[in-house]
């Protein structure tokens, strides 16, 4: 099951890449919008596999935040880091280049 579950997550991965206009690495660096909650979503919808196995990751995840935020010095240094970690979620599935 883990196997199929990866094939398929990798399988969504290659279709976004595809439909964002994925190139070869040789190519010039040109970013492009992507909102992977709106691409989970999708997939989910269409592919059971995917949505198992994602959805079967919120628990883990969960248990890592709490695990995280139990140890002081994770806390401190996750709070410390939550204003870029807000930023970036801002500008993902925007247009807006990140700053220099």
């Amino acid at each position: 099951m883990k196997n199929r579950a990866s094939e398929s997550i990798k399988r969504g991965l290659q279709e976004a890449i595809a439909h964002a206009g994925g190139s070869p690495m040789s190519e010039k660096y040109a970013p492009v919008a992507f909102n992977p909650r709106a691409f989970a979503e999708e997939a989910c919808k269409h592919d059971p596999v995917f949505r198992e196995a994602y959805e079967g990751m919120a628990g883990e995840v969960a248990a890592l935040k709490a695990r995280i935020l139990a140890n002081p010095e994770a806390r401190a240094e996750h709070e410390a880091q939550a204003p870029e970690f807000d930023q970036v979620r801002e500008r993902i599935g925007s247009d807006t280049p990140p700053p220099d």
